[in-house]
């Protein structure tokens, strides 16, 4: 995606950012090996209100899947609202 972006619209840097959904999808494309500068994820949700029993485990597996894949070079930023930690609380 960064190459595509760079050769056809002359980005320098691409960096994901979402929010709710949004933010776990640009998780998950950093995970998957997408090619990006940075990630922002803001309030990220998956599993609705209250999230589901799986919610932790699943947060848990997509930071392991992004070190898989980023030697930590790429700066990831997470926020989540007050009480939101506690779904996803590592």
């Amino acid at each position: 995606m960064n190459g595509y972006l760079s050769a056809r619209y002359g980005y320098k840097k691409v960096i994901l950012v979402g929010q709710s959904q949004g933010a776990w999808i640009s998780m998950e494309a950093l995970a998957k090996g997408v090619q990006a500068d940075g990630v922002v994820s803001i309030a990220m949700a998956r599993h609705g209100e209250p999230p589901s029993r799986n919610a932790r485990q699943d947060f848990i597996q997509l930071l392991r899947d992004i070190r898989s894949k980023n030697d930590g070079g790429i700066p990831v930023v997470v926020t989540l609202f007050a009480n939101d930690g506690a779904a996803y609380r590592v």
